[in-house]
């Protein structure tokens, strides 16, 4: 891929990750207005009892006709140390989690006022897990949606159906069986090896 314009996700799945990765020039939107129902500010996982979704509580609630570069996160209850709990509770004895638990630790420790900002650094906590570098920009203004555009395509109902040729031993695959699409988190956990995105 040249060129692609893609949402700015909370700790993306790994379709976006892959996306973003393989494309020689990216640039992240945050002209447009928030968009309900997306993983803007959720991820997916896998938990004990099957599927976790870790949702960032946003300021204004989620019908908000604001931009996105504008979301506040909601910082009045303890939604980082709910997220930090479920993580570690989930992959806790996974692998490589051991590896990286201090960066996402870190993480979680750290307050942030805008949705972006915090998504951005999600972005920037994988890049230092897998030890990639990739540079970005982000949009100047907003570009009308397109056919071939990712930013409407990958939703909360539907990010399972996004699946890649990635398929690797999960927590509890066990269980649940290979879930796919989940958030980046599991994979690096889980596998680690960057050179299959």
């Amino acid at each position: 891929m040249d060129r692609i314009l893609l949402e700015c996700e909370y700790f993306p799945c790994i379709a976006w990750y892959r996306t973003f990765n393989s494309s020689a020039e990216v640039c992240i939107e945050q002209e447009e207005h928030f968009v309900r129902a997306s993983l803007r500010n959720r991820c997916y996982i896998a938990g004990t009892h099957g599927v976790l979704c870790l949702s960032v509580p946003i300021e204004g609630g989620r019908n908000q006709k604001i931009k996105m570069k504008d979301v506040r996160v909601s910082n009045h209850d303890q939604w980082q140390h709910v997220h930090w709990h479920s993580i570690f509770s989930s992959y806790g004895r996974s692998p490589y989690f051991q590896y990286f638990s201090d960066i996402l630790e870190k993480f979680y420790q750290k307050k942030f006022t805008f949705l972006l900002d915090l998504n951005l650094a999600s972005v920037a906590c994988i890049q230092s897990m897998l030890r990639q570098s990739k540079s970005f920009a982000l949009s100047s203004d907003f570009q009308p949606y397109t056919n071939q555009d990712l930013r409407l395509k990958i939703r909360s109902h539907n990010y399972q159906q996004f699946s890649t040729d990635i398929n690797y031993h999960q927590v509890f695959s066990e269980q649940y069986g290979f879930i796919p699409n989940l958030s980046m988190l599991d994979f690096i956990f889980c596998e680690q090896q960057a050179a299959l995105l």
